[in-house]
Parts: structure tokens; C-alpha cells; sequence
């Protein structure tokens, strides 16, 4: 079997542009799905994601922290200390999706843990179809 991705993989691949951020995203989330029970699910979200300089890299953190947040809570785990540090508190909203329909959706369905980050993402972000 293959080595699965973690959150602060997924991270440094996104930030060193070498990967689509919704791929990167994406294998995370699949590994974490995927992942033989709660020992190994932990390994994947127990290191704290590397420093983000660049404005982008920052929104992706907050985004990833907040992702963590809420698969740690539906699988009944712990939720990792380092999710809730105030780097990844965004300063500025930042919607994922633009226009004003959107941004009314993302407002009014984006989960606690992204919004608490100021990441407005709608209900949707974490399925894979």
C-alpha cells in the first residue's frame, strides 16, 4: 500500500506549487477517508502545517486547519491543539467561490470550524464525487 497523504503534506505540496490546491486537498481528504482507523486518521492531522507566507498559502492554511477541525470531529477524534492557533485566523474573509448568490450560500451554510477562520466555503467543500 501506498504512503498516506497528511494534512501538512497536502500543505507543502499546495504551497510549493507543485499541485492543484483542491488536488493536494483532495488526497488528504481521500487518505484520511481511506485510513485504517483512528490511530491512523491521527497520524495524518497530528503535525502542525508548515508557516504560510504568501497571502495565498495563509488562506489555504486556515482552510486546511478548519478542514482538520471538522473530519477530526465527525470521526470522534480529538481535535489537534495546533488547529486552533491564530495563524490560521484569516484577517480578511476570503469566499471560495465569487459572486453575490455564492457568497450569500457561503455565508449561510459554511461550517463553524471554516467560518472561525474566516473561510466561507459553503456546505460542500470537504465531499469528493
Amino acid at each position: 500500500m501506498s504512503r498516506l497523504t497528511s494534512a501538512a503534506e497536502a500543505f507543502r505540496s499546495l504551497s510549493e506549487g507543485g499541485q492543484n490546491p483542491w488536488v493536494a486537498i483532495g488526497d488528504f481528504l481521500d487518505d484520511f477517508r481511506r485510513a485504517a482507523g483512528d490511530e491512523e486518521r491521527s497520524s495524518l492531522v497530528v503535525t502542525p502545517l508548515p508557516l504560510a507566507g504568501a497571502p495565498d498559502e495563509r488562506r489555504w492554511a486556515a482552510f486546511l486547519a478548519g478542514a482538520v477541525s471538522i473530519l477530526c470531529r465527525r470521526e470522534g477524534m480529538p481535535i489537534p491543539a495546533w488547529t486552533a492557533r491564530e495563524e490560521y485566523v484569516l484577517d480578511q474573509p476570503w469566499f471560495l467561490y465569487r459572486g453575490m448568490r455564492l457568497r450569500a450560500w457561503q455565508l449561510a451554510t459554511t461550517p463553524g470550524p471554516f467560518k472561525a477562520r474566516n473561510v466561507f466555503c459553503g456546505d460542500r467543500a470537504l465531499e469528493r464525487v
